[in-house]
């Protein structure tokens, strides 16, 4: 949301080869979407939002498990 504002603020600190680690929501709707009582459909579209934004920035995903995405 946000059209990636927070994101980019990121980029623009983030140090050349450095990298960003989210942990949590939304990365974790996979084992946690029942207890959020939201659509599993609508968790699937923000993660994917969110890696939209990451290829328009040049971020390339290294690593995703559990609750972690590198």
């Amino acid at each position: 949301s946000n059209d990636g504002i927070y994101m980019k603020a990121v980029d623009r600190v983030l140090r050349p080869g450095g990298y960003w680690v989210l942990s949590g929501p939304p990365i974790n709707w996979k084992m946690q979407f029942r207890a959020w009582q939201r659509p599993e459909y609508e968790l699937e579209e923000e993660q994917r939002k969110i890696e939209e934004i990451a290829k328009l920035l040049c971020w390339e995903k290294k690593y995703e498990k559990g609750e972690t995405a590198i």
